[in-house]
């Protein structure tokens, strides 16, 4: 596995991330989600991939966030802007 090899590598992390969500296991896909972001808070795959998950977990108000993260770095992401006002709609 990499991360045995190399433990801060982020895109492993994430990878493993969005395996876990596949599988469902939501709570172990935060977890290497939130390392990767850790490690580069500058890539806007993984606050998009926690987006996902926390809005499939029903918290809403971390989904924003995380979408909201995404549109600083990447103005132009036009699926996270929609993801983003699906929330905003659900958690009014």
């Amino acid at each position: 596995m990499a991360l045995n090899i190399k433990p801060d590598y982020f895109e492993a992390h994430n990878n493993l991330g969005v395996a876990y969500r596949t599988k469902g296991w939501l709570d172990k896909a935060i977890e290497h989600y939130q390392i990767a972001a850790k490690l580069n808070p500058n890539y806007a795959d993984i606050p998009f991939n926690l987006g996902v998950v926390y809005e499939e977990k029903g918290l809403l108000v971390e989904a924003i966030k995380e979408y909201q993260t995404v549109l600083r770095l990447n103005p132009k992401d036009k699926e996270a802007r929609n993801n983003l006002e699906r929330v905003f709609r659900l958690n009014k």
